[in-house]
């Protein structure tokens, strides 16, 4: 009733779908993430638990492009703005709002990443501070400067000076 060929490819597709649903259950007892009791589950229970940065580098990666451009704030008390951010695109810029006669210096901890201002003069940061003329969005713009091949995701800590004149 039936040729050999078309019981050849019954059994072939029989193997084809065990074989997928191995597969299947394979990968998902190899996925990383953890299911991670719930608060709510757990009353009156406090454990101290160190966090350790153990994110591949993918997720670190679409966090810190999710984080770009950013809005740099200074607090009231206090004329500095030190943060420890990602970058995983070639630029990333900071926004700032200074005003008139302010003086702003820059610096950054990674060598390979060149520190500017773009708008709305431009000014290099390794020449030193840069005294403000115009009112408004002041762009501070960080760019992987380095020979060689870039890294996916990459640390560093920015510190950002704006200083008021004195009077």
């Amino acid at each position: 009733m039936f040729d050999k060929g078309y019981g050849i490819m019954v059994q072939s597709c029989k193997f084809c779908a065990v074989i997928s649903a191995l597969s299947v259950v394979l990968l998902t007892a190899c996925n990383q993430d953890k299911v991670e009791p719930q608060a709510s589950n757990m009353p009156n229970q406090t454990t101290n638990q160190t966090i350790v940065n153990t994110t591949p580098i993918a997720q670190r990666k679409a966090n810190a492009q999710d984080n770009c451009p950013r809005l740099v704030q200074k607090k009231v008390d206090s004329n500095q703005v030190l943060r420890q951010d990602s970058m995983a695109g070639n630029t990333c810029d900071y926004f700032i709002y200074p005003y008139i006669g302010d003086t702003i210096q820059a610096s950054i901890s990674d060598d390979r990443i060149h520190l500017s201002l773009v708008r709305p003069d431009t000014h290099d940061f390794a020449n030193g501070s840069f005294v403000v003329t115009k009112n408004g969005r002041h762009v501070i713009r960080l760019e992987y400067d380095a020979f060689g091949r870039r890294p996916a995701v990459m640390d560093y800590i920015i510190e950002i000076d704006i200083i008021p004149p004195s009077q």
